[in-house]
């Protein structure tokens, strides 16, 4: 929408600019017309009065298949109260959290692991032949944390996190120490037992943790699921906090949902990587403009054209822009300083026109991760006559 005061129907169309689907949706925990409540029937907890605003957005684009792997959700939170809560009221410690049972392809030999860097929990097919009897196929989907909510002046990342077996996550339904025992999840404890006591996550060597299962697969170091347990139906929560907030008050956070296809384990992990830095960079910048004349663009750009990489400096995953105005011979390679192909990121002999994005994750050819420097990309495009 272009905010004139005049409807266009070509700009001024319902949900978020860029997006091909939007979804909204609200939900509170206030009581019935009849004063009676389900909260209490799923943790026990009487309801307090929070609203929750849901924004789920995401875009196909045919010339930005980096990005047709991302769902984003927008999360509002608004403390509204019940109709008898004193102007006084407030919430001291409070924390946001997604928790997940993702029950990837065959749920009974997943993995699940969290990724510090990008603020990402995330499971993985567990017997690494990524053939599921559903579609899509995905054989690694995680939730990537892009904005937190705001405490003291800062913007939160995760806090805690915590992948297992279903069993030891779950909390006692209809009673109020399942709220307890959520409780203690949202501060990076042991559900059981529940609040005040608060017994810790130990890594393999017996340390305390907030942060189970952050090893990593592709180099297989570290905490990693499938040690203590065999792959298996798995549940994972995410959690930021805490924070407070006074009646009235709201707080905003942003995650994505984000899958990958590599070419096998643990290809697709790094490939997952490669969706939840895309998945940031779009939340930074926004989605490019949607042309809802049809299904792609109409629009070709006058002249060819090569954008700075961003993020840049990177690490792990680059993203590099270019437009090309007509059907053509197109490369676009990487080089080092003494002008050595690294890898070539694009071979197409009759590449179509239009505005394009494709992401270098540091890789060679080779698939080996390159050494910190200096490289440049080149673009070269003859008509295919």
């Amino acid at each position: 929408m272009d905010g004139d005061g005049q409807y266009d129907p070509a700009v001024d169309f319902p949900g978020v600019p860029g997006a091909s689907q939007t979804i909204w949706l609200v939900a509170n925990d206030l009581p019935n017309a009849d004063g009676t409540h389900v909260s209490p029937a799923f943790a026990g907890a009487p309801p307090i009065g929070i609203e929750m605003q849901m924004t789920l957005y995401a875009t196909q684009r045919w010339n930005l298949p980096a990005i047709n792997k991302v769902i984003f959700s927008d999360v509002r939170l608004i403390y509204t109260g019940l109709p008898d809560t004193p102007d006084s009221a407030h919430i001291d410690t409070m924390y946001i959290s997604q928790w997940a049972d993702p029950d990837l392809g065959d749920f009974g030999d997943d993995l699940v692991g969290w990724d510090h860097n990008l603020d990402m929990g995330y499971v993985y097919d567990g017997s690494h032949s990524f053939v599921y009897p559903f579609s899509p196929e995905l054989p690694a989907v995680g939730h990537v944390l892009l904005e937190g909510p705001k405490a003291g002046g800062d913007t939160l990342r995760a806090t805690a996190f915590y992948g297992t077996w279903p069993i030891f996550t779950f909390g006692d339904i209809g009673e109020y120490v399942g709220s307890l025992q959520w409780f203690n999840l949202m501060e990076g404890f042991l559900s059981r037992p529940e609040y005040p006591t608060q017994l810790p996550y130990e890594n393999l060597q017996g340390d305390p943790v907030k942060f189970n299962l952050d090893g990593d697969p592709v180099t297989g170091t570290g905490f990693l699921d499938g040690i203590q347990f065999s792959p298996g139906d798995r549940v994972y929560l995410i959690s930021t906090g805490p924070f407070a907030m006074a009646l009235g008050d709201t707080q905003e956070v942003t995650l994505a949902l984000v899958g990958a296809l590599g070419a096998g384990f643990p290809d697709n992990i790094v490939k997952l990587r490669e969706s939840a830095v895309v998945a940031q960079i779009y939340n930074e910048d926004g989605l490019p403009p949607l042309d809802i004349s049809g299904p792609q663009s109409t629009y070709f750009p006058e002249h060819y054209a090569l954008s700075a990489n961003y993020p840049n400096p990177f690490n792990p995953i680059t993203r590099i822009d270019y437009q090309v105005p007509v059907v053509s011979i197109l490369t676009l390679g990487v080089y080092n300083l003494l002008g050595q192909e690294i890898i070539r990121l694009v071979e197409q002999h009759a590449h179509p026109p239009g505005s394009f994005s494709v992401v270098w994750n540091g890789h060679s050819w080779k698939g080996q991760l390159v050494p910190a420097g200096v490289y440049f990309y080149r673009l070269e495009a003859l008509p295919p006559y």
